[in-house]
């Protein structure tokens, strides 16, 4: 139960990245910007990355070793996306899986990643002062 209370935020992004990225292509508005979905792949991994830090700053409430952030805030985002894109190309009608969707979720996963570990180390500067 205090996984759910501690990753509350973490559930709630993914379950509505989910729905959205689930959405039949004929629902979706059709935006007059080349290639702008790219860059929504790319700012869902960041934000995945930025709320999976959330919980883990919050459940840990203190620097630890970099193998938990990693999993979390990189790793997981990245199967995410990879899994997005293979229920996509599979059951969404009118959807298909693209790998480069999927890169753009890794890149912005990755950016994400060295945000969360730029802002551990500034928390870690803090705390010793």
């Amino acid at each position: 139960m205090k996984f759910f209370k501690i990753y509350f935020i973490s559930i709630a992004v993914y379950s509505i990245v989910l729905i959205l990225c689930l959405i039949p292509s004929s629902e979706i508005p059709d935006f007059k910007i080349t290639n702008i979905d790219k860059a929504f792949h790319f700012i869902i991994g960041l934000t995945l990355s930025s709320v999976n830090f959330l919980g883990y700053s919050e459940w840990l409430k203190k620097t630890k070793p970099i193998t938990g952030i990693f999993f979390l805030c990189l790793i997981i985002p990245v199967f995410f996306g990879g899994l997005i894109e293979i229920l996509q190309g599979t059951i969404v009608s009118g959807r298909t899986g693209d790998w480069i969707d999927f890169h753009f979720d890794t890149l912005g996963s990755i950016a994400g990643f060295v945000m969360v570990l730029s802002f551990r180390k500034m928390l870690s500067k803090i705390r010793q002062e």
